[in-house]
């Protein structure tokens, strides 16, 4: 079995994945969303917020021009996986800064 590192070029490869995956009205969008989601915590603070920006952007890109986002609830709850990620670490950087500061 192969392994491969989680870098730039996976993390560019998680983005392909998913801003290929986005609206499309086959088996894929299921397969891919679980994939990347398995990854969520171990993928840098920078891919997380193209994941986040880009569920943003097509949400809204969707509702404007009236369009049926297949697999609406799962890209709904990526979305949800992706922000809740963020403000965890979010939250962890907030008290390794606190207890940075008692230590001084």
């Amino acid at each position: 079995m192969k392994t491969v590192p989680i870098d730039d070029n996976f993390e560019m490869m998680l983005e392909c994945a998913e801003r290929y995956a986005i609206g499309r009205h086959s088996y894929l969008p299921p397969f891919a969303i679980a994939y990347i989601t398995t990854f969520l915590p171990d993928i840098s603070y920078r891919t997380l917020s193209v994941f986040r920006d880009d569920m943003k952007s097509n949400f809204a890109m969707f509702a404007r021009m009236n369009w049926y986002l297949s697999y609406q609830k799962e890209w709904k709850d990526f979305h949800k996986a992706v922000c809740a990620e963020l403000e965890k670490r979010k939250e962890n950087e907030e008290i390794r800064k606190r207890g940075a500061k008692r230590e001084v």
